[in-house]
């Protein structure tokens, strides 16, 4: 049974399943490539981490998400690629990564926004008069986090109406 599910979730999951392999596999070519081969291992890893990565998600995910969400997520992918590419490399090898900062830091705000977005929805849907998990699950919140949000809205609810009664 449970090797079962493990299967069936490893199906569908399969990109989170081979990122490990991906990470390992950059992490051994930034420790063991030559010095003097430092600006063409940065080049494999920013196509690597900023291309092939998210091109994966966006394979692993196409047919279970609408294309907006797929996009924001793999812009999410990418930067993430590039955050852990900066703390991986060591700053002496950092040739075209540097230059991408000012691109970093507007995709990041970016990325902020549409977040806080998402986060607004999310928190009318649970602060709302009668907030039911379902609600929240069919705008793509995972169950368990659905009712995590509920519960968390209660709480908030309760401390809410405690201060305005003193």
């Amino acid at each position: 049974m449970i090797l079962t599910k493990t299967t069936s979730s490893l199906r569908r999951h399969w990109f989170f399943a081979l990122l490990p392999v991906l990470a390992l596999g950059g992490w051994n070519l930034v420790r063991t490539a030559p010095p003097q081969d430092a600006a063409m291992v940065e080049r494999v890893l920013i196509a690597d981490l900023c291309l092939s990565v998210p091109i994966l998600y966006a394979i692993c995910y196409a047919r279970r998400m609408s294309l907006d969400r797929l996009l924001v997520r793999c812009l999410g992918v990418a930067l993430a690629g590039m955050v852990v590419l900066g703390w991986t490399l060591p700053a002496e090898q950092q040739f075209l990564l540097p230059l991408t900062k000012p691109l970093r830091i507007a995709a990041i705000v970016l990325l902020a926004l549409v977040e806080l977005r998402v986060l607004i929805a999310a928190l009318r849907l649970a602060f709302a008069a009668a907030p039911r998990a379902e609600a929240l699950t069919e705008r793509g919140v995972p169950p368990l986090i659905a009712k995590l949000m509920l519960i968390e809205a209660r709480f908030w609810k309760a401390v809410w109406r405690l201060l305005r009664r003193k």
